[in-house]
């Protein structure tokens, strides 16, 4: 993903700084030229709106007490309070790596933009608290249903990432979702 928005950004400036100068220079027709200069902005502005959700790491912050044995994760990620805290990664337009900072009670589901948004959260606070020249918030989030598979040829598969709590976080945001949804609303927790 990372290669494809840096050589995207390269591709744009190729077309802006060097190839539509010298349509000027040479004084081809102005449709020409601003063609050229199209053909530069519009793919950058094209990945950068398709990619930006996207979110290439999910920490949970665990309390000490379950990072000791793999039964009591189990048991705590079962039962997993609303403020456990979660930082999605995802990439700016310049591949650069974007840390939002929430609990896992935040996030909701959603179905946006063709598919490409799958989680929101709502950001107004934050964006409030931020100084004028620091960016937006990240409140929309595109977290792949699958993991995709990596394979060493003639190694056995190792799995050093929980990729299961995930899947259990997930599973337990929707579920609060249909819950909230529901005519017969019961405790809604995550």
């Amino acid at each position: 993903m990372a290669m494809l928005k840096i050589t995207t950004l390269f591709i744009g400036a190729f077309f802006c700084c060097i190839v539509a100068p010298s349509y000027i220079k040479a004084e081809k027709p102005e449709l020409l030229t601003a063609g050229v200069v199209l053909c530069g902005i519009i793919p950058v502005i094209f990945v950068t709106y398709i990619t930006s959700p996207f979110v290439t790491h999910i920490h949970v912050h665990l309390p000490a007490y379950a990072r000791t044995s793999r039964p009591i994760l189990e048991r705590f990620i079962k039962n997993l309070p609303p403020t456990t805290p979660l930082t999605l990664t995802t990439m700016s337009a310049i591949s650069k790596p974007r840390y939002s900072s929430m609990h896992a009670g935040d996030l909701s589901p959603v179905r946006r933009r063709l598919g490409l948004i799958n989680y929101v959260r709502d950001t107004k606070e934050e964006n409030a608290r931020r100084k004028w020249y620091m960016f937006r918030a990240v409140g929309k989030f595109y977290v792949q249903d699958k993991r995709p598979q990596t394979r060493v040829r003639y190694q056995k598969k190792t799995d050093k990432v929980d990729g299961w709590i995930w899947d259990v976080i997930k599973e337990r945001i929707d579920n609060r979702a249909l819950k909230a949804a529901s005519p017969y609303k019961g405790n809604v927790s995550i």
